[in-house]
Parts: structure tokens; sequence; C-alpha cells
């Protein structure tokens, strides 16, 4: 296996190679500055000086070399879920102290899962629920730029691949 091989008999060299095209990825392409050595003539290089990533884009892209960088050294490498901005929303309980789903001893609203407005059709994956006295608090990831709408009834499900039917 080729992956195998680049892990464990060349990981000088596939640690080089990925620092390099980090270097050049972060200090040059999203820079949009031309490397001080070209390597190839084949297809023209153009420089657009209105185009520049932010420095939080780069930012994130150089955390992405970080964390492949760190898996390959160790395989068991911690990461964060996700970078970039989460969306909260509260869910009435009616004054229980938590929804249905978030019982303490029986919770079904939890990391992971998709939460999707009925009206909106909103979608976001879950990354907190926190139960409070009047509403429960849910902070997750759009996945889609789609808003919840105030007041609209939501449900939650697993993540599946493929649409199944029965």
């Amino acid at each position: 296996n080729s992956g195998l091989k680049a892990i464990k008999q060349q990981l000088t060299e596939t640690l080089a190679a990925i620092q390099f095209a980090q270097n050049l990825i972060i200090n040059n392409v999203l820079t949009n500055t031309a490397p001080g050595t070209l390597y190839q003539t084949a297809v023209t290089q153009t420089i657009d000086l209105t185009k520049v990533v932010p420095q939080a884009g780069q930012d994130s892209a150089n955390g992405k070399f970080e964390i492949i960088k760190g898996i390959i050294q160790d395989y068991n490498y911690i990461t964060a879920l996700v970078d970039g901005s989460t969306y909260t929303i509260t869910i009435s309980n009616g004054n229980t102290g938590f929804v249905d789903q978030n019982q303490p001893n029986n919770k079904d609203l939890v990391p992971g899962k998709l939460l999707r407005g009925k009206t909106s059709g909103a979608l976001g994956e879950i990354v907190s629920v926190t139960a409070g006295a009047s509403v429960d608090t849910v902070e997750m990831f759009l996945r889609e730029p789609i808003e919840f709408q105030n007041g609209e009834e939501v449900e939650f499900g697993n993540k599946v691949k493929d649409t199944q039917i029965t």
C-alpha cells in the first residue's frame, strides 16, 4: 500500500513534501504572490491582487496542513471538531428544564446529529445542547446557508449517506 509506505518508510520525505506544499499555498497561492522559483512553464501564472484570501482563511488553511502532518506522525492525533463559526438556536421546553429529547437520563439530542427546521428547511449539525429552565440551547454548524425561522418546529435525526427508503 503506497499510503503505508509514505508514512512508515518515507516519513521524512512525505513530511517534507507536505511542508513544501503548505509553504507554497500559504505564502504564495493564498496571498496571490509569485513564488521565487518557477518549476514549470506549461501553465501561465496569474496574479490578481484583488483576490487575496483574508488572514483568517490563511490561518484555517495552515491549520489543515498541521492536522495532516499531525495525523501522519501520530494516528491518535486529536483535532478540533471543525473550525468556523457556530449557529445557536433556542428551543422552548415549556419550563420543564429540558425538551423531551434532552432528558438527562435519555439524551437523543446529541452532538453529531442533524437538526432541521420544518418550515425553513435549515439544516445544522449539532455541536452541543444545553438544558435551561425554559429553553434548551442548541449550538450547531449550519450545513447549508439557510437560517432557522423564529418559532418554527424542528426535527432531528442521524446523518445518512444515501437516501434510505423502505
